[in-house]
């Protein structure tokens, strides 16, 4: 499924067919999440972090969501 190197992982031919088919399924699993979701009322998640990470809040929360832009966050604008 992978090869392994040094500091890093490598998908196999076989592991890229894999992922493909996974992936799709799991975008639909997120999408029938999302529809059947929103009426529900939302939490506040709260999570500590590291000192290291501590300093670029949004990046870590951007990357946690895999959007690239972080969530919106209470009492933020």
């Amino acid at each position: 499924m992978f090869q392994r190197l040094h500091r890093s992982l490598v998908l196999t031919s076989h592991g890229e067919a894999l992922l493909a088919g996974v992936s799709d399924g799991l975008e639909r699993l997120s999408a029938a999440a999302d529809a059947i979701t929103t009426d529900l009322p939302q939490r506040v998640l709260r999570f500590g972090i590291s000192p290291f990470r501590a300093g670029e809040p949004d990046r870590l929360l951007a990357g946690l969501a895999g959007t690239g832009e972080p969530p919106p966050i209470c009492g933020r604008p």
